[in-house]
């Protein structure tokens, strides 16, 4: 096995998730150990995830020619925009209690975070997938 190789094994061994209610994170969720601040900064950070990731999956799509995929995709966006129908000739109907979004906004709202720290708070830039976009490599 090649030095590539064993670090992609390791690297898929760790994003392979667990049963969610074995993670570290959620265990302090459960137990009461998790403080205030650490639950909202958890918020905002998954507020800021949410309103980005659309426009990823968008950037994708847009340069994916895999129809199954394409599909994939298009299905994801529409479950994180909040789509509950589309009628041609009318366009789609969304239902803004599920756009991901705002459930993230009223969870880091509910999480004690002000509109000033959710709208304040900022990711950097993720160059590898900006520039793996740039030159058409979904």
């Amino acid at each position: 096995m090649t030095a590539n190789t064993e670090l992609a094994a390791t690297l898929l061994a760790a994003a392979r998730r667990g049963p969610l209610e074995t993670h570290p994170f959620i265990q302090a969720v459960v137990r009461g150990d998790l403080s205030r601040e650490a639950m909202k900064a958890f918020a905002i950070f998954l507020t800021t995830l949410a309103t980005l990731f659309p426009r990823q999956i968008a950037a994708v799509l847009a340069i994916c020619d895999n129809d199954e995929v394409k599909r994939s995709l298009l299905g994801n966006l529409m479950e994180e925009e909040g789509v509950v129908a589309y009628v041609p000739g009318e366009g789609v109907r969304i239902d803004q209690e599920r756009v991901h979004s705002s459930l993230a906004r009223r969870f880091a709202r509910a999480a004690g975070a002000s509109e000033d720290e959710i709208a304040g708070h900022t990711v950097p830039p993720v160059r590898w997938f900006e520039e793996r976009i740039r030159i058409g490599d979904w």
